[in-house]
């Protein structure tokens, strides 16, 4: 009775970190495809248009010029505010993830072949985790200033603050990441966040 109840657990766990990372890919593609759609643009250029007539300055209404960029600067920190939110939100699901998989580790109950596929869920997630960090490191050195990657265990995802990549850009991408990763280039997905 006992084991079978660990087995339920171990089950549950590892449908939930296969959920949790499910979701993550699935929203990094659908903001790509949602921030490309006409009608988003419209409701982005509507937005734009209300700004400008709203801008106010203490009692001081900007004028023409100082509301263009303010607007300009507004927009900036919108897209430098996607890329650090995407990445907390990323790590904060990982970590719940790991403290999840350390706990199923740690429980004296839990029998040692589910104790083992946990640590080796754990340490995957880390390695992930690692080969993000020196990617995005080497993309930064290679000038992209600014780069979302999510690794899992079919895919490696690359957002780049670009509005667009050229075939140069594209080849340095796949070589740093087939060279890290070990990953087969079609298993690489590279979009731009514009």
């Amino acid at each position: 009775m006992n084991d079978m109840w660990k087995k339920r657990i171990l089950i549950l766990s590892v449908v939930l970190v296969i959920s949790v990372i499910s979701i993550i890919n699935y929203r990094l593609q659908n903001e790509n495809t949602l921030e490309t759609s006409a009608d988003f643009i419209a409701y982005e250029e509507k937005q734009l248009q209300d700004m400008k007539e709203n801008l106010v300055v203490g009692e001081k209404v900007e004028t023409e010029e100082d509301q263009s960029i303010s607007v300009e600067a507004s927009i900036q920190d919108d897209q430098d505010d996607y890329f650090g939110e995407s990445k907390a939100a990323i790590n904060m699901d990982r970590n719940k993830i790991i403290s999840m998989l350390t706990e199923i580790i740690e429980n004296r109950e839990v029998d040692s072949e589910s104790k083992n596929k946990a640590t080796e869920q754990k340490l995957q997630i880390i390695e992930y985790m690692k080969h993000e960090r020196i990617i995005e490191n080497l993309l930064n050195n290679k000038g992209f200033e600014e780069v979302l990657i999510l690794i899992t265990d079919n895919s490696v995802n690359i957002t780049v603050n670009k509005d667009t990549l050229n075939k140069s850009d594209i080849a340095k991408i796949l070589d740093i990441v087939m060279r890290e990763t070990g990953r087969p280039f079609e298993q690489i997905i590279i979009q731009t966040k514009h």
